[in-house]
């Protein structure tokens, strides 16, 4: 698998541990291993030489796993899956080809990253994107995030005792994600967050360790949200979005809300800092 790397490919911080370019492994002889596939792209695992990719610490100064990045490459072939989106928007997923929103998608996850464990007082962060490039064999963009050390929550079965609260504990969490989110001017993350729709369930993994925090590991949307199995919150939360915004909700972000909420919530700047919160008000500016 070739790999073209004429994206960006961005380090968070100067830690001497910080992964280089020439750390990713890319090609699938050297130890490329697929861990899933989605509607609209194929994610795998790829060593680091022993590096933490993006540096030793997370943006809120939690340490990352070291030896392992994701590279989630937007190379969806499901038929279905490509005709709703040319139906719905005229094009197959933006994030296969346009690089304005592979370029969104990469500062959207390092947003969410600094403001969900805010929201959530650490109980939940988010995989961080440490860039993305252009695959040239495949013809189409990919993230390069995290790698989350964890599982999704357990489902209920005879030896399940010990962790029985984990699906109750996320889905206390994703209501509160679900309201906060439109808040701050992300009303199509929602979508990602499994309002009206269960399956976002599985976009939320437990990491391994004592804290057994909660990691937002998947926000790129396969499809417009159109298509909920709950009825009740399509016609009350997509349906009034999607006319407003003459076009069905697709992992929007309101950037000028969002600049607002963060220059005015003087609780973020204090749990933040000065450095971070820069980042976060002068960031939504540059969302294409």
């Amino acid at each position: 698998m070739g790999c073209g790397m004429g994206g960006k490919l961005l380090n968070y911080d100067a830690d001497s541990t910080a992964m280089r370019l020439e750390d990713v492994v890319v090609s699938e002889s050297d130890g490329l291993r697929r861990l899933g596939k989605g509607r609209a792209a194929t994610v795998y695992l790829v060593p680091t030489n022993g590096h933490a990719a993006g540096g030793a610490h997370d943006q809120v100064g939690r340490p990352r796993s070291a030896g392992h990045m994701v590279l989630k490459r937007f190379s969806g072939h499901d038929s279905l899956t490509s005709l709703v989106n040319v139906l719905c928007s005229g094009a197959p997923n933006h994030y296969a080809w346009n690089p304005d929103a592979i370029e969104s998608a990469h500062h959207v996850r390092t947003i969410l990253g600094m403001l969900v464990p805010f929201w959530t007082e650490e109980r939940m962060s988010v995989a961080a994107s440490y860039g993305y490039s252009f695959n040239d064999e495949n013809n189409c963009f990919q993230l390069h995030c995290d790698y989350v050390d964890g599982r999704h929550a357990a489902l209920h079965h005879p030896f399940s005792a010990s962790r029985e609260q984990e699906l109750p504990e996320l889905r206390t969490l994703l209501r509160d994600l679900e309201s906060t989110l439109p808040d701050w001017s992300f009303s199509g993350a929602v979508w990602q967050a499994g309002k009206g729709h269960p399956l976002g369930i599985g976009n939320f993994m437990n990491e391994e360790g004592e804290d057994g925090r909660w990691v937002w590991v998947d926000l790129e949307s396969g499809v417009p949200a159109l298509f909920p199995l709950d009825p009740v919150t399509l016609l009350t939360y997509y349906l009034p979005r999607a006319f407003a915004a003459g076009r069905p909700l697709f992992d929007d972000v309101d950037a000028e809300l969002l600049m607002s909420q963060v220059s005015s919530h003087d609780a973020l700047h204090e749990y933040l800092g000065p450095a971070q919160i820069y980042t976060v008000g002068v960031m939504p500016g540059t969302l294409p």
